[in-house]
């Protein structure tokens, strides 16, 4: 009896669709169990999709949690060769102006010095004053295990942040997805497929979640942030790590898409 209820189980088992990466409207497909170690071009799996520059000798790890990427906390960074300027000989813009965009990652936060930050992503230049400073960021700061993620565009005055309500914590993998959805900008952001409320401040012109950003098409950015001043690049401080990467160039993921991403390679990451 004891036997057959087992039989039963896998039957069951075999039976349950298994989650898939959604493949529909992905432009970026960037998995670290298929870096060539010896290469600083991190290939994308999406033909033409454009690649990501590993920077300064961002090492690559496998381990008992899996392969991924390992910051050492001073200048390592995935984004584009160029150090200047929006084109890039090897790098993957990003156009904002699109209605609809998805960024989905997974990310491992570690614990960081008194006013330092784990700086994850960043699109364009982190300011709002100045000319042509349009874009995003996300960072987890010393305070709190919350993540921030702040836009802004000096065209229309604003600089907008929020904050998640809940912590996710550190020192262990979360799979983070931001949804860009509509000609209204609306921003989501999911933590292992579900939804987290956030906090919202802003600068400038007052907030109404119609933010509008501004052209060119930029390179993405992860574990480093472009800001003014004389030290322009700002790099995540501490262990932090990268898995595998998915960029949707026009498509704004539904909750159950989301989801299915994250069911689709939790176990990989010891979820």
């Amino acid at each position: 009896m004891f036997s057959r209820g087992i039989d039963n189980l896998a039957w069951l088992e075999a039976l349950t669709p298994k989650s898939s990466i959604i493949t529909d409207g992905l432009g970026g497909n960037f998995d670290p169990e298929e870096h060539d170690s010896s290469s600083t071009t991190w290939e994308n799996n999406i033909t033409d999709g454009g690649n990501l520059y590993i920077g300064n000798g961002l090492e690559l790890i496998t381990g008992a949690d899996g392969t991924y990427f390992q910051f050492d906390g001073t200048d390592d960074f995935i984004g584009n060769l160029a150090e200047t300027g929006y084109s890039a000989a090897v790098g993957y813009n990003v156009d904002l102006t699109a209605n609809n965009l998805t960024f989905s990652f997974w990310w491992w936060a570690s614990a960081v010095s008194a006013g330092e930050f784990n700086r994850i992503l960043s699109i364009g230049n982190v300011a709002y004053t100045g000319t042509g400073h349009h874009g995003l960021s996300m960072s987890m700061d010393d305070a709190s295990d919350k993540l921030s993620f702040q836009t802004f565009n000096d065209a229309y005055g604003f600089s907008v942040t929020r904050t998640t309500t809940d912590d996710i914590g550190r020192n262990m993998w979360n799979h983070i997805t931001v949804v860009k959805e509509g000609s209204t900008s609306t921003l989501r952001i999911y933590v292992n497929g579900k939804y987290q409320q956030m906090s919202i401040t802003n600068e400038g012109a007052a907030y109404t979640d119609t933010e509008s950003f501004g052209g060119p098409a930029q390179p993405i950015q992860f574990g480093r942030i472009k800001a003014p001043g004389p030290t322009p690049w700002r790099y995540t401080a501490g262990a932090c790590r990268i898995g595998m990467i998915l960029l949707y160039n026009t498509k704004a993921l539904k909750k159950s898409e989301i989801m299915s991403n994250y069911l689709a390679k939790k176990a990989d990451y010891g979820h």
